[in-house]
């Protein structure tokens, strides 16, 4: 991408992140602990993704139950 002398869009690099990763968009992001993070995912593949957080450490079984059921309790809405 840097050594084309055209612009960078937003597209190109969709396009050459796609191409070299799989960069999938999660629906569910379980964060664990109380420091806030995307768990190395790029912002731009986080858009519709869901954030439930697990305060508590060590995370067990319990507590990822419980962020299913969070997560099956919310109205996801997309837009047009």
């Amino acid at each position: 991408l840097s050594t084309s002398k055209d612009p960078v869009t937003t597209n190109d690099i969709t396009a050459h992140l796609a191409s070299k990763f799989s960069l999938l968009e999660p629906e569910l992001l379980i964060q664990v602990g109380a420091i806030p993070s995307l768990s190395g995912y790029p912002p731009w593949c986080l858009r519709v993704t869901e954030i439930v957080p697990v305060r508590s450490l060590p995370c067990n079984r319990f507590a990822f139950e419980e962020c299913l059921e969070a997560f099956n309790k919310r109205d996801i809405r997309l837009g047009k």
